[in-house]
């Protein structure tokens, strides 16, 4: 499947909380059970390491729904304005899907 296209807004020493659910054409919840999803931020593709990774869970397989999480730690550690990201899934099979991605804005902290 073709990798969807959303862009997120992180704030800088929040927590960032995102619930993804993956649905067929029909409207009908995938079944993503045994797989697993990994998810980073970095500021440019090209960085060798990434500023953010992401806590990915899948709680029910047959929901289809996947969530990512930041720590407050984690969006603090984030020192660039603009940045892109992507959530791939890993099928039991060993089969990788890109299946979002864009770009990430990062909301300055005031408040330390």
């Amino acid at each position: 499947m073709a990798a969807g296209k959303y862009n997120m807004l992180v704030q800088q020493g929040a927590t960032y909380s995102q619930t993804i659910t993956l649905k067929d054409n029909l409207g009908v919840a995938i079944d993503i059970t045994g797989c697993t999803a990994a998810a980073q931020i970095r500021q440019q593709y090209s960085d060798p390491t990434p500023a953010a990774q992401f806590t990915c869970t899948i709680p029910v397989g047959t929901d289809g729904v996947i969530r990512i999480s930041l720590t407050p730690a984690q969006t603090a550690a984030i020192t660039f304005d603009r940045g892109v990201y992507d959530l791939e899934l890993t099928y039991p099979s060993g089969v990788k899907d890109r299946i979002l991605q864009g770009n990430v804005v990062i909301s300055k902290e005031v408040t330390r």
